[in-house]
């Protein structure tokens, strides 16, 4: 009588440790739209980014991935989130997710999200490479991007590398408003062997502000900025 009176005392606790232990379930993420940055050549790590919602604080970004059809000229996209158990605020959470698509063939490719046939997305438009080298310039390492109070300038930060002769500096910061509210930031740096290299004993950090043709309009945008050895910044942004 006593061992059935424990076994019964134990039961609650026994449920709550495995309450407790539940891990998160793999959901379908709510993907509202993919963003297609511009100027990607047969040459280089295709990328596009996901955007959208979650609904309370439970969800958290999951495993991604993409597959390229060549032939048809489609992207396929299946993104998940992962969905936690217990108390959950409720709150629209916005998530943004790169995904490398690796080098694709010159062409024109639709993009599908899987099971999600609402979300929207422009053409992923790939050029041909007019030179084998990794990059037709060099990019900046930038390691922080941003837009002005005014939505009007847009300012990248980062530190040069060291280098045996001379300095990298910055030559001009191109900007293109693309199709689907993609802000494309190319950041093009060259080397030099100057006085221009002078400053740099004393800082390799630098801050350059760039004006916009024109204040962006109220919505919702990506600043996409290409960076030094193939890598990128992607940050989403509200315009009111």
């Amino acid at each position: 009588m006593r061992r059935l009176a424990l076994l019964m005392l134990s039961l609650p606790f026994t449920a709550g440790i495995a309450m407790a232990a539940e891990g998160p379930r793999l959901v379908n993420a709510p993907v509202e739209r993919v963003f297609v940055p511009f100027g990607f050549d047969d040459n280089d790590n295709v990328e596009v980014v996901l955007h959208g919602h979650f609904a309370n604080t439970c969800y958290k970004i999951g495993p991604a991935t993409a597959k390229v059809d060549e032939a048809a000229k489609t992207v396929t996209i299946e993104a998940q989130s992962y969905l936690y158990p217990g108390a959950c605020t409720q709150a629209l959470i916005n998530f943004s997710q790169s995904i490398k698509l690796g080098v694709v063939k010159e062409g024109n490719y639709k993009i599908i999200v899987k099971d999600t046939p609402q979300a929207k997305s422009a053409l992923l438009k790939v050029a041909a490479a007019t030179t084998g080298d990794a990059d037709e310039v060099y990019y900046a390492p930038i390691d922080t991007i941003a837009l002005n109070s005014q939505h009007s300038a847009v300012r990248v930060e980062g530190e040069w590398p060291y280098t045996f002769v001379g300095c990298m500096v910055m030559k001009e910061v191109r900007t293109e408003l693309t199709t689907g509210n993609v802000l494309v930031v190319r950041p093009i740096a060259e080397f030099a062997d100057g006085p221009e290299c002078d400053s740099q004993r004393l800082s390799h950090k630098f801050s350059v502000e760039t004006p916009l043709t024109g204040p962006l309009a109220a919505g919702d945008y990506l600043i996409h900025a290409r960076a030094l050895n193939g890598s990128s910044l992607n940050r989403f942004t509200l315009v009111e």
